[in-house]
């Protein structure tokens, strides 16, 4: 019925991994690990201000 190689039934049990197997907390492992590495980026490039190391001038 399907014109493409994909069958239903291999979509149904590729969906049930995906909602139900071990793939689901791969994948929220990966998007809070991005997160913590965006955020710690965020941080590196906010607090290394290179102007508090200039020398300040004499008064």
């Amino acid at each position: 019925i399907y014109s493409s190689g994909i069958s239903i039934t291999k979509f149904t049990s590729c969906l049930k991994l995906v909602l139900g197997g071990s793939l689901l907390p791969a994948l929220m492992n990966l998007l809070v690990n991005l997160g913590l590495f965006a955020a710690g980026v965020w941080v590196a490039r906010n607090l290394s201000d290179f102007d508090l190391m200039s020398p300040q001038p004499v008064t």
